[in-house]
């Protein structure tokens, strides 16, 4: 009997200790994520500062955008201690390598308005009705029924002013994360300056939810649709085939796509030599554009086994680079 109960005594205590152990462990490793992360965020600034240093560059370059710019050319995946390394060799001020996390970095950038703007229904006669008519072409070269458009259209207006405005600040239930507090814009050591809170503009996925859009049409339509803080113009140096089809009426879809496999190094630089190359009547400014204030930048760090990937809206006027929102992306 004493056998038994010694036994017993101990199988308890060793299920006692290996809860325990387990506790712990799920600590450790929960601490584990989160230290990863604030360490993967501030690597991400620097893919930051590195899209706004590329902007501000090529606004003074010329006053077209188009995807053959450095802007488009992805910065290659880097491993952070090799680069830290590389720059100790030569600069003996440089802090040594121990101390720098095993992490690799990418980026890449994109031309928000290179997507069809639902801000622009809210604009005026012109931009209202032109967006309106590109949402149905968009919606039929995508395969997706017209009157869904037709319900985005109106749901879009009904958030319009004052609900809008809301909307493209991310108050509208939308959950974009801010990258500063209320107030003045404030900028940063870089010169990159951060809007205030009400200034963000939160990801067009999940704008349509937002707007009731149908959860298996999201992606379909995210890469082609955005809302931005005001109306804009379709870059259409930039734009997806399927965009320009829909924001220039005439367009074919096919003639779309020859356009945007040979248009990377042979921009446009003026409306009317794009409409003569289209073979479409004169284009208008309200509605089509060479050039962009508005980019999209996707920084990703792989940090112990961890893939952390932030994405952000960048304005530009000028030579000044504001950051409008920051958002994390869910990594399968």
């Amino acid at each position: 009997m004493a056998l038994v109960l010694a036994l017993g005594v101990a199988a308890v205590v060793a299920t006692m200790a290996s809860a325990l152990l387990w506790t712990q462990w799920q600590q450790l490793q929960a601490e584990q994520a989160q230290r990863t992360r604030l360490q993967a965020d501030w690597l991400l600034q620097g893919a930051l500062e590195w899209a706004a240093s590329v902007l501000r560059s090529d606004a003074s370059r010329n006053n077209t955008d188009y995807l053959g710019e450095v802007w488009a050319v992805p910065m290659p995946t880097t491993s952070v201690k090799a680069f830290v390394n590389e720059r100790a060799s030569t600069d003996t001020t440089s802090a040594g390598v121990d101390t720098v996390p095993d992490a690799f970095i990418s980026g890449r950038m994109s031309d928000a308005q290179g997507r069809l703007n639902l801000a622009n229904l809210g604009g005026d006669d012109i931009q209202s009705r032109g967006m309106e008519a590109a949402l149905l072409r968009l919606f039929s070269a995508l395969e997706l029924p017209s009157s869904e458009a037709q319900d985005l259209a109106v749901r879009v207006r009904e958030r319009l002013p004052p609900k809008a405005a809301e909307l493209a600040s991310g108050a509208a239930g939308v959950d974009a994360v801010a990258s500063a507090g209320t107030g003045a814009a404030s900028t940063r050591a870089d010169g990159l300056q951060e809007a205030p809170m009400q200034a963000m503009v939160p990801p067009a996925g999940l704008v349509l939810l937002a707007l009731g859009v149908r959860p298996e049409r999201v992606p379909v339509l995210e890469p082609h649709i955005v809302w931005l803080p005001e109306p804009t113009p379709i870059n259409l140096n930039t734009a997806s085939a399927e965009v320009l089809h829909a924001a220039v009426p005439g367009l074919g879809l096919s003639q779309a796509r020859s356009v945007a496999a040979r248009r990377a190094g042979s921009p446009w630089r003026s409306l009317p030599d794009a409409a003569a190359d289209l073979g479409v009547p004169p284009l208008q400014p309200e509605l089509h554009g060479l050039a962009s204030a508005y980019f999209e930048m996707r920084g990703d760090v792989r940090l112990n086994e961890q893939t952390v990937t932030r994405m952000a809206l960048l304005r530009r006027k000028s030579a000044s680079i504001r950051l409008l929102a920051q958002w994390a992306v869910p990594n399968s």
